[in-house]
């Protein structure tokens, strides 16, 4: 029963009681009131006490295998074109070094392949005077080098893989001639050259490793890096 209602009650006893004892001249005895009955408190649950999270140290990894390092990612090759291919079989003077160039290149992933690109030029100047006569011939090679080609995998006889690699030179050999007697002729003077367009495709099956050589009337040799 709600407090409302009980102080109603309450009220309504007191005033009869009131106007019997007027009326009646009654003696009135006193009317213990009943109690207000008291709401159950109401029982909260303990929070639980919070629990340390215990810290953990973390360890450095350690790798008990050793990394293998990354494949070389390009080099260059670098091209050797000896003298004596000009000399017509004569030896070329010991004091005349052979010609030299490099062409870089890089490797690439090409889905599961691994492609080789790359390009650069062959430039060289050969100066030749044959024993006993005035003449010096000049040549000059211009080429611009392509290379191409793909790693693959090891074989018996390249266990580091190898390099199926193409060189595509394409340019002009230069000739011309000094030295020419008033009275001849000079078939290619150095005021007019002589140009002979030459191209060629040259396989260089490379070993994978540092300092493969392959060798035709040139001499070429890989360099990783």
């Amino acid at each position: 029963m709600s407090n409302g209602r009980i102080l109603q009650q309450m009220f309504g006893l007191t005033l009869v009681l009131l106007l019997a004892a007027a009326c009646g001249g009654a003696q009135v005895e006193p009317t213990t009131l009943p109690e207000t009955p008291t709401a159950a408190p109401t029982l909260t649950p303990p929070t639980p006490a919070a629990t340390a999270t215990p810290t953990v140290a973390l360890l450095p990894h350690v790798d008990e295998q050793t990394p293998t390092p990354p494949p070389p990612s390009g080099g260059e090759v670098e091209i050797r074109i000896p003298f004596d291919i000009f000399s017509q079989g004569e030896a070329p003077p010991a004091d005349l070094p052979e010609c030299i160039n490099t062409i870089p290149f890089r490797l690439s992933s090409d889905g599961s392949r691994t492609m080789m690109v790359g390009e650069g030029q062959i430039d060289c100047h050969f100066v030749d005077t044959p024993q006993g006569s005035p003449i010096t011939f000049h040549v000059i090679l211009e080429f611009h080098g392509d290379l191409d080609g793909e790693l693959l995998p090891a074989t018996p006889d390249k266990p580091s893989g190898w390099l199926d690699a193409y060189l595509l030179v394409d340019g002009t050999i230069v000739q011309y001639y000094t030295g020419y007697p008033p009275q001849a002729v000079n078939p290619c003077p150095e005021s007019d050259p002589c140009r002979t367009p030459a191209s060629d495709v040259i396989p260089l099956p490379f070993a994978y490793e540092d300092g493969s050589t392959v060798t035709t009337p040139w001499t070429f040799i890989l360099h990783l890096l």
